[in-house]
Formats: C-alpha cells, sequence, structure tokens
C-alpha cells in the first residue's frame, strides 16, 4: 500500500491550491506566432499543474476508495493543447507521442469508474444497475486502449516473459 494516506493529504494540498490559483479553468491556448507573454506561460503551466493534479487525485481516489478532491463538474476538463500533450519521445527524437493525453483520458476512466461502482450513489444501485456499468466501463477502456499509437499501446495480454520475477 506503500505511502497512500500520506500522498492522499499531499495531493488533497495540490488540489485546493490549483484550484485556488484557478488552474482548474481553461484558458484560451499560447500564441502560435511570437513568444507568449509571462502572463500567458505562467497559465499554461499552472494548467499544466492542474492536469497533473488531476492525474493523481483519480488515481488516489481508485486506490484509496475515497472521493477525489477533484469533482468533474467544477473543472474545465478541455484537452490540453498539442504542445501540453507531447512529451513522449520514441527514443530516437524523432517523433512523439500525446504521453500526457493518454493518462488524461485513462484518468477520466478512472474518475468515471470510480463515480459509477465506488460513490454514494453507485451504493444504492440495483446488482442490474452495477452489472451493466461493468461491460460499459470495459468497453471504454478498450476504446482508450485502442486510442493510443502503437508504440505506447498496452497490450491485451502478457506473455510469461514479460511478467516480472517474484
Amino acid at each position: 500500500m506503500g505511502r497512500l494516506p500520506s500522498a492522499s493529504i499531499l495531493n488533497g494540498v495540490a488540489c485546493q491550491m490549483v484550484i485556488t490559483l484557478g488552474g482548474h479553468v481553461d484558458v484560451p491556448g499560447l500564441p502560435d506566432h511570437g513568444e507568449a507573454s509571462r502572463e500567458e506561460r505562467e497559465r499554461c503551466h499552472l494548467r499544466a499543474l492542474f492536469w497533473i493534479c488531476y492525474l493523481f487525485d483519480k488515481e488516489i481516489a481508485l486506490r484509496s476508495g475515497q472521493p477525489p478532491f477533484l469533482t468533474d463538474s467544477y473543472c474545465d476538463l478541455t484537452p490540453p493543447d498539442k504542445g501540453m500533450t507531447h512529451f513522449f519521445a520514441d527514443g530516437t527524437g524523432q517523433r512523439f507521442f500525446p504521453y500526457l493525453f493518454g493518462d488524461i483520458g485513462l484518468s477520466l476512466l478512472k474518475g468515471r469508474a470510480n463515480r459509477q461502482l465506488y460513490s454514494v450513489h453507485a451504493s444504492r444501485k440495483l446488482e442490474a444497475e452495477l452489472l451493466r456499468d461493468i461491460p460499459e466501463l470495459d468497453s471504454a477502456l478498450e476504446e482508450w486502449r485502442s486510442s493510443l499509437p502503437a508504440q505506447i499501446r498496452p497490450s491485451l495480454s502478457m506473455s510469461r516473459a514479460s511478467l516480472p520475477s517474484l
């Protein structure tokens, strides 16, 4: 379990700070030409910090069984500009893949799974409703997986050789 309680507390502080600074609200992207002003760069940086907090928030909520600190209905979940999402290089330095964007898509699914399966509302659902939600979540997860570039797409199964030895 590691230090999940500490991570949860510190994540809560980080989420509150990014909201207080306004990072949960999207702003227009940086201009395509010319140099961005200091304020524009700060807003872009703040938005990147929001997405990092969002990624950790959904992961910690799912692992801990606690509600997330960042509620989707209060956050602008407009995907970040291309420049913010293309950080993963293929090793040759020639191509970049939407690494952060893939994580954002997965984090949105984690939030949805948490809401549909573990929330107070979910605890009041009939078993048939939960059994309907699970294949929908599975389908959404497969859609996300398929949307990733082949170089970073998780496989559906693992060979024995690729399993870590314990």
